[in-house]
């Protein structure tokens, strides 16, 4: 019996508990969902930072989806709408928000255009109310305000190169404070650009790239844009340059940088008259970087460096001046090299006369002038060394010891012809003892 009554005892004990627990989670649960208790967590639950965006830059001029992360404190919210309250040098528009779900995190997505460069911001009101475990407090709603800053930028884009597209990576631009060699891009986040490229850059101390021109037809090699799209694209272009130096011993042609494809005419004279008596003959180009034809007129396509020199040699002039006498019958002329020997043989240089071919010639001697100096050589070989301008009179006269014996013998023949042309005597005589008819005798006779 007394066990039996123990069960009984426990048994309502353990109703008793569960009734009233029943009980006591009814009036939690009022507790909790009460206007009071929501007041309360509305007050400690808020949106209290943003999480994180992207992207920061944007690209200027066009429209790019933006996506941004803000996060709820203490405790879970529900977005109820997203309003843009400011702009500042871009265009938006909200296109989506969401939460995720058992989280306290707000994802909004938008579309942004920004009109203008450099720093740009945008002002979100965000209406959200906390999610609680009764409909209650759901009804209750609070707003905040999140500036999104941002950056817009420019591309511009540069290429160095030459005419033909050849890009020349030794060849460094600025752009603003960026360098770019060769080719390449930087972002401007000013509506000012200035981008320089250099005047002139090495190869060596013979050739060089100098700039021509932009590809917008700019030939000043620094530029100062203004920037009123997203992109840019520039090639400076360059030419190849030699340094050309050509001269004579008296006169420079051409000295200086010349662009590739360069049409040079050249033309020196062949002969340069110095003096009397002395002259300067061309002889070939001397070259100590490229080669040209060793003649004095010719056209020359710049297409390498060129340093050349005309060469020179100095020429004395000879005079041989053949007499008879006191005549000049004709003179030779020759040009040597300073102090070269001549060997002058008075046999070559016989005067042509009618007298002298019968008579003959006799060689009196040679007689040499130079620089007011006079000298009388007897030989017919001679030699000299010229060291200036100088005359050679070649002496010769009728060899009148030949005329002695053309004259006996002229008066031999003469004597001769007197002789054979003389009348006989007997012939004569005979002539005159001959009578002659007369005319009345005649008549006579017949």
């Amino acid at each position: 019996m007394t066990s039996r009554a123990t069960l009984i005892t426990a048994l309502g004990i353990v109703v008793t508990f569960l009734l009233m627990f029943s009980h006591g989670s009814t009036g939690l649960a009022y507790s909790i969902c009460n206007t009071r208790a929501c007041a309360t967590l509305n007050s400690y639950c808020y949106v209290s930072e943003l999480l994180n965006y992207w992207p920061h830059d944007l690209p200027y001029g066009r429209e790019v989806t933006v996506h941004v992360r803000l996060l709820a404190s203490n405790c879970k919210v529900r977005v109820n709408s997203v309003k843009i309250l400011q702009e500042e040098g871009l265009i938006a528009k909200v296109v989506n928000f969401s939460h995720e779900l058992y989280s306290n995190i707000v994802t909004i997505t938008l579309d942004v255009k920004p009109t203008s460069l450099g720093k740009t911001y945008l002002k979100l009101e965000i209406s959200f109310s906390p999610e609680a475990i009764c409909d209650l407090c759901l009804k209750s709603s609070h707003t905040t305000v999140v500036t999104i800053n941002f950056t817009s930028y420019a591309v511009v884009r540069v290429v160095a190169s030459t005419s033909t597209g050849s890009i020349l990576r030794d060849i460094c631009i600025k752009v603003n404070n960026y360098t770019i060699c060769g080719e390449g891009s930087a972002k401007v986040y000013s509506d000012n650009v200035i981008v320089s490229a250099p005047k002139t850059v090495s190869i060596n101390s013979f050739e060089k790239y100098a700039f021509k021109e932009w590809s917008n037809d700019e030939n000043k090699n620094v530029l100062e844009l203004k920037v009123h799209e997203s992109s840019i694209n520039l090639t400076a272009i360059y030419r190849k340059e030699y340094y050309i130096d050509i001269t004579t011993p008296r006169k420079t042609l051409f000295v200086g940088w010349f662009p590739e494809g360069t049409n040079l005419r050249i033309e020196i004279p062949y002969v340069i008259n110095v003096s009397n008596g002395i002259v300067e003959k061309f002889l070939e180009w001397n070259c100590t970087r490229g080669k040209l034809p060793s003649i004095p007129v010719l056209d020359v396509i710049v297409n390498k460096p060129l340093i050349c020199e005309a060469k020179y040699e100095t020429l004395y002039k000879v005079l041989i001046i053949v007499m008879l006498d006191n005549s000049i019958k004709y003179t030779v002329t020759k040009w040597v090299k300073p102090y070269a020997k001549i060997m002058l043989n008075s046999s070559n240089y016989i005067p042509n006369s009618l007298l002298l071919s019968i008579l003959g010639a006799s060689f009196k001697g040679w007689r040499v002038l130079k620089d007011d100096t006079s000298l009388v050589l007897k030989k017919g070989l001679i030699s000299l060394v010229i060291d200036y301008p100088t005359k050679i009179y070649v002496l010769w006269s009728p060899d009148y010891e030949h005329l002695i014996p053309i004259l006996l013998i002229v008066i031999i023949m003469a004597v001769f012809f007197v002789w054979m042309t003389r009348p006989e005597k007997g012939s004569r005589e005979t002539d005159e003892t001959v009578p002659v008819a007369r005319e009345d005798d005649q008549t006579e006779a017949l």
